[in-house]
C-alpha cells in the first residue's frame, strides 16, 4: 500500500455545528431563500479537535452586496492568508494547514472599509489525515514518504507541501537547485516519484552532493517528459551513500515556461549505516530493491492526482 493515500471528513457548519466543534461569533443558521448563511461577527472562531495529525481546509465565502470585505484568517496562531471579497460576488477561498492531534483554533478578522453587512456561505471544513511517513518494507529497510507532514526528509528549495483534493505533492517552483536531505545514518537504495508539469515539457537532472549525476530511467527517445502527462521515475541510488541528493528543473525551450512541476508519491527507500546492503542477503537485497519501486509504479497509475487528469 503506497505511502500517500489520505482518506478525507467533510465537516459542514452551514446549517449546524457537529459535535465536538464550537462556533464563536457566528449567528444561527439563516436563509437568503435559496442558500443557508450565517452572519459573522468582526472576530470569529471555529474550535475543534483531531485524534491526529490532519490537513485541514475551510471553505471561506463572504459577501457584502455593496463593499468589498477584507478578512485574515490564522490557524492556532499561523496565519494563513489574507483575502478580498469583492462586492457583489461570490468568491470562496480555501485557508488550509497542517496540525497536529489536539484542540485547534480558526481565527478569523473580517470587515468593509464602511459599514456594511456580511454573510457567510458555504462553511465547510475538510479534514485529511496525514501520510504516514515511514514504512518497513524489507529486511532492515525503510521508505520515507517525502510527501508527509513532520517527514524526516528535508526538502531546502521545494514549496511547501500541498494538498490538491486527493493527493499530498511538493513543487519546484523555480530553476535553481532544490535538495532531498536523507536522515542521518541512512544508506539510499532507491528513490521513487511521479511528476507532471501543466505548462511545458522538461527534465529533471539529479545529482548527489559531489556532483556526480544520478540517471533517470525516461527512454533515449524520450528525455524530455511531456506536460499534462504523468512521469514515473525510479532512481538506483545503490553504491551511493550521499546524505543529500540535488534536483534542478530543465525545461526543453530553454525558459522557465515548465515551471513548477509537481512531485506526487515522492519516497525514498534505504537501510541504516549499522546495517549497511553488504549486511543483507542477495535476495533480500534485491527484493528489496525491485520490489518496492515495482509496486509504488503500479499504484502511481491508478492513482491519479486531480490537477494531472484535468
Amino acid at each position: 500500500m503506497p505511502l500517500i493515500d489520505p482518506p478525507q471528513t467533510t465537516v459542514d457548519l452551514s446549517k449546524t455545528v457537529p459535535g465536538g466543534w464550537t462556533l464563536v461569533g457566528f449567528s444561527e443558521p439563516r436563509s437568503d431563500g435559496v442558500n443557508p448563511f450565517r452572519v459573522p461577527q468582526p472576530v470569529t472562531e471555529i474550535r475543534f479537535s483531531t485524534p491526529g495529525p490532519r490537513y485541514v481546509e475551510l471553505n471561506y465565502q463572504l459577501f457584502s452586496p455593496r463593499a468589498d470585505v477584507r478578512a485574515k484568517a490564522t490557524l492556532d496562531g499561523q496565519a494563513l492568508g489574507q483575502f478580498t471579497f469583492p462586492a457583489g460576488q461570490f468568491v470562496t477561498f480555501k485557508p488550509s494547514g497542517f496540525v497536529r492531534a489536539g484542540p485547534h483554533l480558526l481565527r478569523f478578522e473580517q470587515g468593509c472599509a464602511v459599514a456594511c453587512a456580511i454573510n457567510q456561505y458555504n462553511a465547510q471544513a475538510k479534514l485529511v489525515v496525514s501520510a504516514r511517513p515511514t514504512a518497513r518494507v524489507g529486511s532492515g529497510a525503510t521508505r520515507w514518504a517525502i510527501n508527509a507532514p513532520q517527514s524526516a526528509i528535508q526538502t531546502p528549495g521545494f514549496a511547501p507541501l500541498t494538498f490538491d483534493g486527493q493527493n499530498y505533492f511538493r513543487s519546484l517552483t523555480s530553476p535553481g537547485q532544490a535538495k532531498v536531505v536523507l536522515p542521518s545514518g541512512t544508506v539510499p537504495t532507491s528513490l521513487h516519484y511521479v511528476s507532471v508539469s501543466d505548462t511545458g515539457a522538461y527534465r529533471l537532472a539529479w545529482s548527489n552532493e559531489t556532483g556526480r549525476a544520478v540517471e533517470t530511467r525516461l527512454p533515449k527517445a524520450a528525455i524530455w517528459a511531456p506536460k499534462n502527462a504523468l512521469s514515473a521515475q525510479d532512481l538506483s541510488l545503490v553504491g551511493d551513500e550521499a546524505q543529500t541528493l540535488k534536483v534542478q528543473v530543465k525545461c526543453q525551450d530553454g525558459t522557465a515556461a515548465c515551471l513548477p512541476v509537481r512531485l506526487y508519491w515522492s519516497e525514498l527507500t534505504g537501510v541504516s549505516q549499522s546495517a549497511g546492503l553488504g549486511k543483507l542477503s542477495l535476495p533480500t537485497s534485491l527484493g528489496t530493491l525491485l520490489l518496492a519501486p515495482g509496486l509504488l509504479a503500479l499504484f502511481a497509475l491508478l492513482l491519479r492526482p486531480a490537477r494531472a487528469r484535468r
